[in-house]
């Protein structure tokens, strides 16, 4: 190789991480989940002032593009939502014993910029309780 393939870049350090979920959080419109080419447009030039904001603190060592912050986003999006996934049957558990441990700040801060994402799947009509069944031939 001469040089001008593709190269890996160091990992974005967890001081990374969290400077790039802070700055996310300013910026709630790539959070958004309409495709719409205005909305498009308006998240590509979020993602260009993430990545203008996160390069001038020099936190992340090398500088990174918005794709590649989109990107490390995405996994730390991935990993909150798996993180919430274990979590979710242990709070719904009946019966006491000890509550299950709480997510980690930046996974909290994650999910709460993510809540839209998070959606239950339960029914609120559809139960596999027993419904009572009137006797109508009991009549006295």
């Amino acid at each position: 190789m001469d040089g001008q393939g593709k190269y890996r870049q160091t990992p974005v350090s967890s001081q990374g991480i969290s400077l790039l979920v802070d700055i996310v959080g300013q910026h709630p419109v790539v959070c958004d989940r309409r495709s719409d080419a205005r909305i498009v447009a308006v998240k590509n030039e979020a993602w260009e002032n993430i990545a203008a904001a996160f390069n001038a603190t020099g936190v992340g060592g090398q500088p990174r593009t918005a794709k590649q912050l989109k990107k490390i986003w995405d996994r730390i999006k991935s990993k909150a939502k798996e993180e919430h996934d274990k979590v979710k049957p242990e709070l719904k558990k009946t019966g006491g014993g000890p509550q299950p441990t709480p997510y980690p700040d930046e996974t909290s801060k994650v999910l709460d910029l993510v809540r839209g994402e998070l959606f239950d799947t339960t029914n609120p009509f559809d139960s596999n309780k027993q419904l009572k069944r009137l006797d109508r031939c009991a009549i006295t």
